[in-house]
């Protein structure tokens, strides 16, 4: 089974899920965590990998550091129209799923109260970042997550049972950090089996390359949000 969506992509067997798998989540950021607690239901071991020295960084930044969680429309027409580029995966069956009302329920439901701003942004009440990064964190530590900070997945191949079977990792964390955050130790480099593997790698280089060497076919992407770095004085003041 191999699932695209905005979020990542993820690739196991075809069989149904069973409840001894182990899922390797690569990226610790929003697509991470989230994906990571919605699996473990389906799953006996769920782990993060995180290249960084924290997880959910640009959360953090996001929405100048209010964190901007998601839109106030509920419809998918409407918000695909605000959406060039991916409107039509916004139209199907990704929004109906898991729509925006979804997300505001899911954490007021664990005690993150929202509010709509007039643009229709909804934020958290408290307007900082951290609330949601709480929550997120505490759910997935609830859950029994493994999460693994200042750790690469330098590569990913098919277990040698087959295509179907099982995948096989190679992580590699830095020479700054042995320790995850439970304050177990792990050697410099090992590899990780996994009955399933969800890249939530974003805009890095590092996940399309792994989905490549799975077989996926990447669509190069473009710039949609950038910066210009204007050395003119006059443009500052």
């Amino acid at each position: 089974m191999n699932i695209r969506d905005g979020a990542g992509v993820a690739s196991g067997p075809a069989e149904p899920l069973g409840d001894q798998g182990h899922l390797i989540v690569i990226g610790g950021g929003a697509a991470g965590f989230f994906g990571a607690i919605a699996a473990k239901t389906a799953h006996n071991r769920v782990t993060i990998v995180e290249q960084g020295r924290q997880p959910l960084e640009k959360v953090r930044i996001s929405g100048g550091g209010r964190c901007n969680v998601t839109t106030s429309v509920t419809e998918a027409v409407e918000l695909a129209g605000n959406y060039p580029r991916g409107h039509k995966e916004l139209r199907g069956k990704y929004f109906r799923v898991f729509g925006s009302e979804d997300v505001r329920q899911w954490f007021e439901s664990r005690g993150v109260p929202l509010k709509v701003e007039p643009d229709g942004r909804v934020f958290p009440v408290s307007d900082k970042s951290e609330s949601i990064i709480s929550c997120l964190r505490r759910e997935a530590e609830d859950l029994g997550i493994k999460l693994l900070t200042h750790t690469n997945a330098t590569k990913v191949s098919v277990g040698r049972g087959g295509r179907g079977s099982s995948f096989e990792v190679s992580l590699k964390r830095s020479s700054g950090d042995k320790s995850d955050e439970s304050g177990g130790s792990e050697p410099a480099e090992t590899v990780a089996a996994a009955s399933h593997l969800l890249l939530a790698t974003g805009s890095d280089r590092v996940g399309w390359r792994l989905a490549k060497s799975l077989g996926h076919a990447i669509v190069e992407p473009k710039p949609s949000l950038f910066s210009f770095k204007c050395p003119d004085a006059q443009l500052t003041q």
